[in-house]
């Protein structure tokens, strides 16, 4: 009896995802390029309105990925600020944004004009 049949996405697709994402944000900031940091953040915080990245999979595996150029204690600052960000994006925002899209589609099918 699997208990990983009730979770939306496996745990392991959560951490490759995130440790991929630390590695190449590592690199990034060390190869010296500051832009391209700041924009996968940016997108990450725009992703956690469509997925869970709050997940401590997640976290795990960004800190992980980036632990070989940072050290252990900058990325777990960093990962637990995007953390509660991200969890408060999908956990309260979401919903708001869905309930709003909602009662405008209910809106726009029973207007007959």
């Amino acid at each position: 009896m699997s208990n990983n049949s009730t979770l939306p996405f496996s745990p392991w697709y959560g951490f490759a995802a995130a440790f991929m994402f630390g590695i190449s944000l590592s690199t990034f900031f060390t190869l010296g390029n500051t832009d391209v940091p700041g924009y996968m953040m940016m997108g990450l915080l725009l992703s956690a309105l469509f997925l869970p990245v709050y997940r401590s999979e997640c976290l795990l595996g960004f800190v992980i990925g980036m632990t070989f150029t940072f050290g252990a204690v900058l990325p777990t600052i960093v990962g637990s600020i995007l953390v509660l960000v991200s969890a408060l994006l999908y956990l309260y925002l979401r919903p708001v944004f869905r309930y709003l899209l909602l009662k405008k589609k209910k809106k726009s099918t029973d207007d007959p004009t």
